[in-house]
């Protein structure tokens, strides 16, 4: 019965040994490795808003596709962006990358509307000759040119998705790269959105606190005064969306609902100076507009933060008949060009 034993044990370790170059194992991320931003673009929900329509966008950019003249993918075919980074260790190393490896590990998946558009966008990088090597089944693809990072590839993810990424990130198992607090953030995001963002703020404090004290420097006393406050945050939430009842929301975790008071205190002071700063604009465009400006200073009255808990909320509601107003004042600026 030992002998069988010891057999197994000498067969698994075998087993272990060969197989494990071949599943391409890669070694636990540091928490500094970890992603402390994530974010979400969606492309094919901005495009197929009434907004967008109203504004022209489609236009926009199949004229940006044209004047790339064949140059990187073309942003029509782009259905969305999704990615994640760290951050690095200070500002010093964020500015000082000359090549080699980069400073901070990333990943951003580019998800196009078929699979042709894919296709034809990595044909497109394939052009510079990258060095292919295969893993775990998969071709991938690192830059050869000067300065090019030395930890960074692209592959094709599926059929209508490329990434690019760092090493640690694109060959991490199932891609679990956010520190537990940024996933935790990230699952209180609404769905479908056009644009989500959620940072780790602790994840980032290091960064952070080289940023508020150059930013204090240079801030005018209020704005520099709400940049102290950013140690009261614990994650930070933003998200867009020009199709439901919120243009923007930002929400943010304070460390504790006394932390969360004050910070609701700042942003209600720095949302003030932004009515101010906006009242004098908005009375401008009465002139022109004095519907899309009665909107506007709906929406200036109503802007106010928030506290429930250790939760501090900004919304800025999308009035009725927003898309027409601005779809209305569009034509204008179009017929007064012509």
């Amino acid at each position: 019965m030992r002998l069988a034993r010891f057999t197994l044990l000498g067969m698994l370790l075998l087993f272990s040994a060969i197989t494990a170059p071949l599943m391409g194992q890669t070694a636990p991320l540091e928490e500094k490795q970890k992603a402390v931003v994530v974010f979400d673009l969606r492309l094919d929900l901005l495009m197929g808003s009434e907004l967008a329509k109203s504004l022209k966008l489609p236009e926009q950019f199949a004229k940006m596709a044209a004047q790339q003249g064949g140059n990187g993918p073309d942003p029509s075919t782009i259905a969305g962006l999704f990615g994640a980074m760290s951050a690095p260790e200070n500002m010093e190393a964020a500015q000082s990358f000359n090549g080699g490896e980069l400073p901070v590990e990333f990943f951003v998946k580019i998800k196009f509307k078929d699979a042709a558009a894919a296709t034809a966008a990595m044909e497109k990088l394939l052009e510079s000759d990258p060095t292919a090597f295969d893993r775990n089944g998969k071709t991938y693809y690192r830059p050869k040119e000067d300065g090019a990072p030395e930890n960074a590839v692209v592959h094709q993810f599926d059929e209508t998705t490329l990434e690019f990424g760092t090493d640690a990130f694109v060959f991490h198992p199932n891609q679990k790269v956010l520190t537990d607090a940024l996933t935790a953030a990230w699952s209180k995001m609404p769905q479908n959105e056009v644009v989500r963002v959620a940072i780790d703020m602790a994840g980032a404090s290091g960064l952070l606190a080289e940023a508020v004290e150059a930013g204090k420097e240079s801030a005018p006393p209020p704005v520099a005064g709400f940049l102290e406050l950013v140690d009261n945050m614990k994650n930070l939430r933003l998200s867009v969306d020009v199709s439901g009842a919120n243009l923007i929301t930002l929400r943010t975790a304070g460390v504790d609902s006394e932390q969360a008071a004050e910070l609701q205190s700042g942003l209600d002071a720095l949302l003030g100076m932004a009515k101010i700063g906006a009242g004098e604009p908005v009375k401008q465009l009465k002139q022109q507009d004095p519907v899309l400006s009665g909107m506007l200073e709906t929406v200036l009255t109503s802007l106010e933060a928030k506290v429930d808990g250790d939760e501090v909320s900004v919304v800025i509601p999308k009035p009725a008949g927003f898309d027409d107003a601005v779809k209305n004042f569009a034509e204008k600026m179009r017929s007064g060009e012509q």
